[in-house]
């Protein structure tokens, strides 16, 4: 795990980082550096704060790692997993309602860099 944070300060972090006055720490340097690369995701990641807070609470965890894909070369992608210790059925209607709200009409612009999901804690 590259880096967990609530929900309000990922939006924080990624307005700073927008802005270009963030420090290079912020999100850790794994997924700085993928920001870096990609710099498309910086306002999905910004915008993304306040449906999650919407959906899953302001004091929602999120871990946030940068994965490949073994099988497609050169394939990485950013992860940003909601933090949860609800039960499966009642984590993933929460993820469900936030894909509906918001992210299934932003997934277009992240062109296949971002995923989010959840991470049973």
């Amino acid at each position: 795990m590259v880096g967990t944070m609530p929900v309000g300060v990922m939006g924080r972090r990624a307005d700073a980082m927008e802005d270009r006055w963030r420090k290079q720490e912020d999100f850790g340097p794994e997924v700085d550096a993928f920001l870096t690369r990609y710099p498309f995701l910086v306002p999905l990641l910004r915008e993304s704060a306040d449906p999650l807070r919407k959906i899953f609470g302001d004091q929602a965890m999120l871990s946030l790692t940068v994965e490949t894909d073994p099988e497609v070369e050169d394939w990485e992608y950013l992860v940003v997993a909601v933090r949860t210790t609800l039960s499966a059925d009642e984590a993933q209607a929460q993820l469900d309602a936030f894909d509906a709200d918001w992210w299934l009409n932003k997934l277009p612009h992240a062109q296949s860099k971002l995923l989010f999901t959840l991470e049973f804690v």
